[in-house]
């Protein structure tokens, strides 16, 4: 017995010893984790006022730990792995279930992780016998280098949804128009669904009829019955691709740096100098001027509260997309006075 003890110690010990040597010769390539971020610029007041795509062109708007609420997680993890914080990357009992459904039923089950299917995002090879054992492999070295929190952060950040949109705080925005933690239950179980077939499973533009069908598959896997599930089951939700915010176009245009930027910008207060602007542009037109800018700053802590570079961005005939307050003017007969 102590024998039998001692050769399976010394196994555990050889593979262990294996797999460093292995994550030595074949590192984690993090470029394919760690993709390019879109940028999303926020007034004063945390509302959205732009979102630029990411480099190479993807919706990436980042979700970090702190923002997943525990509906979030509660809902994820009784969907697609009830024990992520129990194993180390794969789940052996998942496996040997997977194995002996597919084996009696022509219906295909997975047992992947989430740990093994960040992995697979990560690298994208054919479903062969290969690529799992190298996904497996992935997914301890996951679980190596980085915590559950932190693995949990990563497959969020990394989920298709459809087209140029990964990351669940993207779909979240562009499918309810609302940042992570303002998602209802029923919502949340809806996004949830997606990557597993994001082409099928995402919102149509004429018949929305499987999206609380799939919500309620969701929910119908998690073992809490209180009422706020039994709410989230009823409720019906409308889910639709809506277009990003395109605010403070002059201002926003020239922030690009694949990150959160919070800016001093009241929303309220640059709707209404854009509205302001307009206004007297059109009462002053026949006189030949078609074009305005302006600039508010609180003298206080000298904060752009809100900017204008002209009375409308998307106006060609009169260069729109000219910066009315940075452009150079000729300053005209202002210094004639000083001329004199």
């Amino acid at each position: 017995m102590l024998n039998k003890i001692k050769h399976i110690f010394l196994l555990l010990v050889g593979l262990a010893l294996l797999f460093l040597i292995l994550d030595k010769i074949y590192p984690l390539d993090t470029n394919r984790i760690f993709k390019p971020k879109s940028t999303v610029i926020y007034d004063k007041n945390n509302q959205v006022i732009r979102v630029h795509l990411s480099e190479d062109g993807f919706l990436r708007m980042p979700i970090e730990n702190k923002n997943i609420t525990n509906d979030i997680k509660d809902v994820l993890l009784s969907y697609e792995d009830k024990y992520f914080y129990e194993h180390f990357g794969v789940n052996p009992i998942s496996i040997l279930r997977a194995l002996w459904f597919n084996l009696q039923n022509k219906r295909v089950i997975g047992a992947s992780t989430i740990t093994m299917q960040l992995a697979r995002m990560s690298h994208h090879k054919p479903r062969t016998i290969k690529s799992k054992i190298y996904e497996i492999f992935m997914a301890f070295q996951l679980e190596y280098h980085y915590t559950k929190d932190e693995i949990l952060e990563l497959y969020l950040n990394n989920t298709p949804y459809g087209g140029n949109i990964e990351g669940f705080a993207s779909a979240a925005y562009k499918y309810f128009g609302v940042p992570v933690e303002s998602l209802s239950l029923a919502q949340i179980a809806y996004l949830v669904s997606i990557p597993k077939n994001p082409n099928r499973n995402l919102p149509k533009s004429k018949n929305n009829n499987h999206v609380n069908k799939l919500k309620n598959i969701v929910l119908d896997r998690i073992d809490n019955k209180s009422t706020i599930y039994k709410q989230a089951r009823k409720e019906t939700i409308y889910p639709k691709r809506i277009s990003l915010p395109f605010m403070a176009p002059h201002l926003s245009t020239k922030i690009k740096t694949a990150n959160t930027v919070h800016t001093t910008i009241d929303l309220k207060l640059q709707k209404r100098l854009e509205m302001i602007i307009s206004k007297q542009i059109k009462s002053i037109k026949p006189l030949g001027i078609h074009n305005g800018s302006a600039v508010v700053i609180d003298n206080k802590n000298m904060e752009i509260l809100a900017y204008v570079g002209s009375q409308d961005f998307n106006d060609k005939k009169f260069e729109g997309q000219v910066d009315g307050i940075t452009s150079i003017v000729s300053p005209g007969s202002t210094l004639k006075l000083f001329v004199y």
